[in-house]
Protein backbone atom coordinates (compact mmCIF):
# COMPACT_ATOMS: atom_id res chain seq x y z
CA UNK A 1 0.00 0.00 0.00
CA UNK A 2 0.89 3.50 0.19
CA UNK A 3 4.07 4.60 1.74
CA UNK A 4 3.25 5.64 5.58
CA UNK A 5 3.94 9.22 6.37
CA UNK A 6 4.30 11.38 9.64
CA UNK A 7 2.06 13.89 10.20
CA UNK A 8 5.22 16.61 9.87
CA UNK A 9 5.86 15.13 6.32
CA UNK A 10 2.49 14.95 5.39
CA UNK A 11 2.16 18.70 6.16
CA UNK A 12 5.31 19.56 4.39
CA UNK A 13 4.49 17.86 1.00
CA UNK A 14 1.16 19.46 0.95
CA UNK A 15 2.80 22.50 0.46
CA UNK A 16 4.12 20.88 -2.65
CA UNK A 17 1.58 19.78 -4.30
CA UNK A 18 1.92 19.67 -8.25
CA UNK A 19 -1.28 19.03 -9.23
CA UNK A 20 -5.17 20.64 -8.23
CA UNK A 21 -7.09 18.37 -5.88
CA UNK A 22 -10.98 18.23 -5.72
CA UNK A 23 -12.68 16.97 -2.71
CA UNK A 24 -16.05 16.53 -2.70
CA UNK A 25 -17.56 16.16 0.64
CA UNK A 26 -21.31 14.87 0.71
CA UNK A 27 -23.31 15.49 4.20
CA UNK A 28 -26.73 15.28 5.35
CA UNK A 29 -29.01 17.71 7.17
CA UNK A 30 -28.78 16.55 11.07
CA UNK A 31 -25.53 14.64 10.38
CA UNK A 32 -23.27 15.06 13.44
CA UNK A 33 -20.14 13.87 12.10
CA UNK A 34 -20.44 16.29 8.66
CA UNK A 35 -18.94 19.49 9.93
CA UNK A 36 -15.96 17.62 11.07
CA UNK A 37 -15.63 16.43 7.67
CA UNK A 38 -16.11 19.29 6.29
CA UNK A 39 -13.53 21.52 9.06
CA UNK A 40 -11.07 18.97 7.62
CA UNK A 41 -11.42 19.27 4.22
CA UNK A 42 -12.16 23.11 4.26
CA UNK A 43 -8.30 23.20 6.55
CA UNK A 44 -6.53 21.56 3.29
CA UNK A 45 -8.31 24.36 1.22
CA UNK A 46 -6.87 26.92 3.36
CA UNK A 47 -3.57 25.23 3.41
CA UNK A 48 -2.91 25.10 -0.13
CA UNK A 49 -4.74 26.93 -3.15
CA UNK A 50 -4.16 23.40 -5.25
CA UNK A 51 -6.90 22.01 -2.66
CA UNK A 52 -10.52 22.91 -3.46
CA UNK A 53 -13.69 21.75 -1.60
CA UNK A 54 -17.40 21.11 -2.69
CA UNK A 55 -19.57 20.79 -0.08
CA UNK A 56 -23.15 18.59 -1.40
CA UNK A 57 -25.87 17.68 0.03
CA UNK A 58 -26.27 13.95 -0.78
CA UNK A 59 -30.27 13.90 -1.08
CA UNK A 60 -30.46 16.90 -3.20
CA UNK A 61 -27.51 15.34 -5.29
CA UNK A 62 -29.18 12.37 -5.75
CA UNK A 63 -27.38 11.29 -8.96
CA UNK A 64 -23.76 12.21 -8.26
CA UNK A 65 -23.94 10.64 -4.90
CA UNK A 66 -25.47 7.28 -6.57
CA UNK A 67 -22.34 7.44 -8.77
CA UNK A 68 -19.82 7.63 -6.04
CA UNK A 69 -21.92 4.67 -4.70
CA UNK A 70 -22.64 6.95 -1.74
CA UNK A 71 -24.14 4.96 1.35
CA UNK A 72 -23.53 6.97 5.13
CA UNK A 73 -22.54 10.43 5.50
CA UNK A 74 -19.63 11.90 5.68
CA UNK A 75 -18.14 10.95 2.37
CA UNK A 76 -15.01 12.30 0.72
CA UNK A 77 -14.03 11.94 -2.53
CA UNK A 78 -10.69 13.51 -3.78
CA UNK A 79 -10.34 13.34 -7.74
CA UNK A 80 -13.60 11.45 -8.33
CA UNK A 81 -11.05 8.52 -6.94
CA UNK A 82 -9.78 7.71 -3.82
CA UNK A 83 -12.83 7.86 -1.07
CA UNK A 84 -12.85 8.06 2.90
CA UNK A 85 -16.18 7.52 4.83
CA UNK A 86 -16.75 8.87 7.88
CA UNK A 87 -14.69 11.26 10.49
CA UNK A 88 -11.62 11.72 9.38
CA UNK A 89 -9.18 14.21 10.75
CA UNK A 90 -7.30 17.14 8.67
CA UNK A 91 -3.47 14.81 9.29
CA UNK A 92 -4.80 11.99 7.94
CA UNK A 93 -6.98 13.76 5.16
CA UNK A 94 -3.56 15.29 4.60
CA UNK A 95 -1.82 12.10 4.13
CA UNK A 96 -4.50 10.83 1.95
CA UNK A 97 -3.97 13.69 -0.39
CA UNK A 98 -0.29 13.67 -0.36
CA UNK A 99 0.33 9.58 -0.68
CA UNK A 100 -1.83 10.67 -4.41
CA UNK A 101 1.02 12.16 -5.72
CA UNK A 102 3.04 8.84 -4.54
CA UNK A 103 4.11 5.34 -6.56
CA UNK A 104 1.37 3.90 -5.17
CA UNK A 105 -1.15 6.38 -5.85
CA UNK A 106 -3.66 3.79 -7.81
CA UNK A 107 -3.33 1.20 -5.13
CA UNK A 108 -4.37 3.65 -2.80
CA UNK A 109 -7.38 4.79 -4.96
CA UNK A 110 -8.46 0.82 -5.35
CA UNK A 111 -8.39 0.27 -1.76
CA UNK A 112 -10.72 2.86 -1.03
CA UNK A 113 -13.12 1.68 -3.55
CA UNK A 114 -13.22 -1.78 -1.39
CA UNK A 115 -13.34 0.01 1.91
CA UNK A 116 -16.04 2.52 0.77
CA UNK A 117 -18.24 -0.16 -1.28
CA UNK A 118 -17.62 1.54 -4.46
CA UNK A 119 -17.93 -1.94 -6.18
CA UNK A 120 -18.13 -1.39 -9.66
CA UNK A 121 -15.27 1.19 -9.65
CA UNK A 122 -12.93 -1.40 -8.41
CA UNK A 123 -14.22 -4.22 -10.45
CA UNK A 124 -13.73 -1.70 -14.17
CA UNK A 125 -10.08 -1.08 -12.23
CA UNK A 126 -9.13 -4.66 -11.74
CA UNK A 127 -10.21 -5.79 -15.16
CA UNK A 128 -7.99 -2.81 -17.05
CA UNK A 129 -4.79 -4.18 -14.54
CA UNK A 130 -4.90 -1.47 -12.45
CA UNK A 131 -5.90 -2.98 -9.53
CA UNK A 132 -4.31 -6.09 -9.60
CA UNK A 133 -1.54 -5.28 -7.24
CA UNK A 134 -3.94 -4.07 -4.61
CA UNK A 135 -6.26 -6.76 -4.54
CA UNK A 136 -3.35 -9.29 -3.91
CA UNK A 137 -1.96 -7.48 -1.41
CA UNK A 138 -5.76 -6.93 0.74
CA UNK A 139 -6.61 -10.48 -0.14
CA UNK A 140 -3.58 -11.96 1.35
CA UNK A 141 -3.89 -10.24 4.51
CA UNK A 142 -7.85 -10.03 4.39
CA UNK A 143 -10.19 -10.29 7.22
CA UNK A 144 -13.26 -12.14 6.55
CA UNK A 145 -15.39 -9.11 6.19
CA UNK A 146 -12.81 -7.57 3.21
CA UNK A 147 -12.68 -10.85 1.43
CA UNK A 148 -16.76 -10.86 0.65
CA UNK A 149 -16.39 -7.24 -1.34
CA UNK A 150 -13.12 -8.52 -2.85
CA UNK A 151 -14.38 -11.72 -4.08
CA UNK A 152 -18.00 -9.51 -5.26
CA UNK A 153 -15.57 -7.82 -7.19
CA UNK A 154 -13.99 -10.84 -8.65
CA UNK A 155 -17.10 -12.09 -9.76
CA UNK A 156 -18.02 -8.77 -11.21
CA UNK A 157 -14.47 -9.18 -13.21
CA UNK A 158 -14.24 -12.35 -15.01
CA UNK A 159 -18.44 -11.84 -15.91
CA UNK A 160 -16.82 -8.42 -18.15
CA UNK A 161 -13.70 -10.49 -19.15
CA UNK A 162 -12.90 -14.34 -18.15
CA UNK A 163 -9.09 -13.80 -18.50
CA UNK A 164 -8.77 -10.08 -16.57
CA UNK A 165 -7.59 -12.16 -13.10
CA UNK A 166 -5.40 -14.57 -14.88
CA UNK A 167 -2.91 -12.77 -13.47
CA UNK A 168 -3.65 -12.41 -10.24
CA UNK A 169 -3.23 -16.28 -9.26
CA UNK A 170 0.37 -16.19 -8.45
CA UNK A 171 -0.06 -13.61 -6.33
CA UNK A 172 -2.96 -15.25 -4.45
CA UNK A 173 -1.70 -18.48 -4.37
CA UNK A 174 0.39 -17.81 -0.77
CA UNK A 175 -2.88 -17.63 0.99
CA UNK A 176 -3.63 -21.64 0.75
CA UNK A 177 -0.64 -21.89 2.85
CA UNK A 178 -2.25 -19.47 5.65
CA UNK A 179 -3.06 -21.36 8.80
CA UNK A 180 -6.65 -19.61 8.47
CA UNK A 181 -8.92 -22.65 7.04
CA UNK A 182 -11.21 -19.75 6.10
CA UNK A 183 -8.77 -18.07 3.79
CA UNK A 184 -7.55 -21.29 2.20
CA UNK A 185 -11.27 -21.89 1.40
CA UNK A 186 -12.15 -18.46 0.12
CA UNK A 187 -9.03 -18.33 -1.76
CA UNK A 188 -9.79 -21.78 -3.31
CA UNK A 189 -12.90 -20.51 -4.51
CA UNK A 190 -11.83 -17.43 -6.03
CA UNK A 191 -8.98 -19.45 -7.69
CA UNK A 192 -11.74 -21.69 -9.24
CA UNK A 193 -13.76 -18.22 -10.20
CA UNK A 194 -10.50 -17.42 -11.89
CA UNK A 195 -10.22 -20.75 -13.67
CA UNK A 196 -6.53 -20.71 -14.73
CA UNK A 197 -4.47 -23.67 -15.67
CA UNK A 198 -1.35 -22.25 -13.03
CA UNK A 199 -3.61 -22.99 -10.16
CA UNK A 200 -3.97 -26.80 -10.56
CA UNK A 201 -1.10 -27.70 -8.49
CA UNK A 202 -1.60 -25.66 -6.13
CA UNK A 203 -5.47 -26.82 -5.48
CA UNK A 204 -4.44 -30.62 -6.02
CA UNK A 205 -2.34 -30.81 -3.11
CA UNK A 206 -5.20 -28.95 -0.70
CA UNK A 207 -7.05 -31.92 -1.68
CA UNK A 208 -6.14 -33.38 1.38
CA UNK A 209 -6.83 -30.86 3.53
CA UNK A 210 -7.46 -31.43 7.02
CA UNK A 211 -10.71 -29.24 6.57
CA UNK A 212 -13.58 -31.09 5.02
CA UNK A 213 -14.55 -27.56 3.82
CA UNK A 214 -11.54 -26.38 2.48
CA UNK A 215 -11.04 -29.63 0.55
CA UNK A 216 -14.26 -29.47 -0.94
CA UNK A 217 -13.49 -26.06 -1.92
CA UNK A 218 -10.13 -26.93 -3.86
CA UNK A 219 -11.93 -29.89 -5.62
CA UNK A 220 -14.62 -27.40 -6.66
CA UNK A 221 -12.11 -25.03 -7.74
CA UNK A 222 -10.61 -28.17 -10.18
CA UNK A 223 -13.66 -28.64 -11.37
CA UNK A 224 -13.63 -25.00 -12.86
CA UNK A 225 -10.27 -25.23 -14.08
CA UNK A 226 -11.43 -27.95 -16.22
CA UNK A 227 -14.48 -26.17 -17.64
CA UNK A 228 -12.70 -23.53 -18.86
CA UNK A 229 -9.92 -25.59 -19.88
CA UNK A 230 -12.33 -27.80 -22.07
CA UNK A 231 -14.35 -24.41 -23.05
CA UNK A 232 -17.32 -24.86 -21.09
CA UNK A 233 -17.34 -22.01 -18.83
CA UNK A 234 -15.38 -21.40 -15.52
CA UNK A 235 -16.79 -20.38 -12.24
CA UNK A 236 -18.24 -18.09 -9.85
CA UNK A 237 -17.12 -16.81 -6.77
Amino acid sequence: MAESLSNGNAQDKLADLTEPFEIVVFTAQGCPNCPHAVRAASALAAANSMVTVTVLDAGEHAELASRYQVRSVPTLVINGGLTIVGVVTQDELTRRVVELQGPKAEDAVFVSFIKSGRIEDASDWLVDGRGISAFAGLWNKSTLEERIGLSLVAQNSVEVNPSSLDVLVDRILPSLETDDPARRGDTADLLGAIGHESARTALEKLLGDSHEDVAEAAEDALDCINERTNGTGGGSV
